[in-house]
């Protein structure tokens, strides 16, 4: 403050200095000083602050303050806060308006001040007394990262265990309570009753987190204010398959809560490790376990019951059966304003309930994940509900790898059976020069596509009415979609591009775009229609957009 008002500040000296010496070796002149100041008490901060009031008295002006009725005060005018406009599937695109999403993602953060743990930033996770990348991540502020990364899509899954004691994958009780933070809260309260694995007490599954869910909340909210989306993964499989550390502390197991859910303890762990709770997990024959499912599925949907900015999943990791697919769906529709609705299973499932007219109308998206064609043209198709993680599966059959065709083959195949539907591709992917991999989802019909924004031209808005056009397409030069009278968007994968543009006598602005990031490179002249025409790319792998 005083360097500020370039003078001192009076407030200085109402501080009290108590000054004082550790030193073992006193000087004789010291000892003798401090025997003097003994023989009266120290200063104490009470008496210091009377001292204080009474050399330095508050000045209080006496009727100055104008009456309440003279006040000439009005509220201030709420501000009116602008929506996007509502997540829809129009013309096979997942969309906020005419505005294709694309670019879904992860957040992937090292929690500062840890050493040897890789921490994944979640809407969940809570550190104490510290807030901010990679603690206690404030659901606005994660909007705003993502909206600056130029992505629109947050997928948001619970965490694996709640504390950290857990990352060293022992299956024991816990010696004792002391918890290791950060903490990845659960979507359950706990009871304030016994003991569960991590030694806190057992949770309830008739109760719900508030803290958890209203984070979730918070962060549509603003998704809805920002035109951003949760991917909300409603199960964790790998909970219950594979790695039997993720089963320990668990909610649901039987030993972590109050509800008698009926499984077994001691819990049996082959090799005493791997956990094969998956068949008792998805068994909603039997009454209990269908009870809890339907309340944790309602809640996962009704908490967003005013927002439109969620897409359900069943979950990232699902190899589940048909018929608990079947009931997830059916509750999740039986909610008001469901949203939109992710279809993510092996293929077998999901083919059964595309081909079911009453679980078909359920489905809005459909997620690509499980399964894939490889490059050979050969299909790589784990079968569901056979109690089989998704890595257990890899090592019995060989996923091989798969191309840009075999991709692009996939995403299309489905947009051309479903197109009412939208489809996103999150299967097996590998690197390609020139972000070709993500393009070909893209150019296929794919949503989500992890590709760059483009902020000099409308073409995510303009492709929203656009569709891939399969006798323009070679997979080996060229991918193109687009609509006739409204425009189109090619990606050539060498140096030119060939379009038939016979029933098209518009004319466009052609516009060449690097498919890395995003950028316009070149403003190419215009193109009339009415034959085929060849346009020259500036390089390699770019993107051409016309544009009317």
């Amino acid at each position: 403050m005083a360097a500020r008002m370039d003078k001192s500040s009076m407030e200085e000296k109402k501080i009290f200095v108590y000054t004082t010496d550790e030193t073992t070796k006193p000087t004789p002149e010291y000892a003798h000083w401090m025997s003097v100041q003994s023989l009266k008490p120290d200063m104490r901060m009470d008496v210091w602050i009377d001292s204080m009031i009474v050399k330095y008295p508050l000045e209080i002006t006496q009727n100055n303050a104008p009456l309440l009725n003279e006040v000439n005060w009005r509220p201030e005018k709420e501000k009116h806060v602008v929506m996007a406009e509502p997540l829809q599937v129009k013309n096979g695109w997942i969309v906020r308006g005419n505005h294709i999403l694309i670019n879904g993602t992860y957040f992937r953060k090292n929690i500062p001040g840890t050493t040897g743990w890789q921490g994944k930033g979640s809407l969940s996770q809570f550190v104490p007394g510290r807030t901010g990348t990679g603690y206690t991540e404030e659901p606005d502020s994660v909007a705003q990262v993502l909206l600056l990364s130029g992505a629109h899509v947050l997928h948001h899954r619970t965490g694996l265990w709640y504390e950290r004691r857990r990352n060293d994958h022992e299956r024991n009780m816990h010696a004792d309570a002391e918890v290791w933070a950060p903490f990845n809260e659960m979507p359950y309260s706990r009871s304030g009753q016994g003991e569960a694995q991590d030694r806190l007490s057992k949770y309830d599954l008739n109760k719900f987190n508030p803290w958890y869910w209203n984070r979730l909340k918070r962060f549509v909210d603003v998704a809805d204010r920002d035109g951003l989306v949760l991917l909300h993964d409603h199960y964790n499989q790998h909970n219950i398959i594979e790695e039997g550390a993720h089963w320990c502390d668990y909610p649901w197991r039987s030993a972590n809560n109050i509800n008698q859910l009926g499984f077994a303890e001691k819990t049996v762990f082959s090799g005493d490790k791997r956990v094969y709770m998956a068949e008792q997990f998805y068994d909603i024959t039997r009454p209990v376990i269908r009870e809890y499912h339907s309340k944790f599925i309602r809640q996962s949907v009704n908490v967003f019951h005013d927002n439109n900015g969620v897409v359900h999943s069943i979950g990232l990791e699902y190899t589940g059966p048909l018929n608990f697919m079947s009931f997830w769906l059916e509750e999740v529709n039986a909610c008001d304003n469901h949203q939109l609705v992710a279809l993510t299973a092996t293929k077998d499932v999901q083919d059964s309930v595309l081909k079911d007219k009453k679980h078909t109308l359920m489905v809005d998206v459909i997620d690509i994940r499980q399964w894939h064609y490889r490059a050979d043209g050969t299909l790589y198709e784990p079968q569901g509900g056979v109690s089989l993680a998704l890595r257990q599966h890899a090592r019995l059959i060989d996923p091989g790898t798969v191309s840009c065709a075999s991709v692009y083959r996939a995403v299309r195949e489905y947009r051309c059976k479903y197109p009412d539907k939208a489809v996103v591709y999150n299967g097996s992917t590998i690197r390609v020069p020139r972000n070709a991999m993500n393009w070909a989802i893209f150019m296929a019909g794919g949503s989500f596509a992890k590709i760059p924004p483009i902020d000099e031209l409308p073409v995510y808005e303009k492709a929203s009415s656009f569709s891939p056009i399969d006798r323009q397409t070679d997979m080996d030069t060229q991918w193109v979609m687009g609509a006739v009278g409204k425009g189109y968007l090619g990606y050539c994968v060498k140096n030119e591009i060939n379009l038939d543009l016979m029933g098209d006598r518009e004319t466009y602005k052609v516009f060449w775009i690097d498919p890395d990031k995003g950028t316009v490179i070149k403003e190419d002249g215009s193109v009339r229609g009415g034959g085929k025409v060849i346009l020259k790319a500036p390089a390699e792998s770019s993107i051409c957009f016309l544009q009317l």
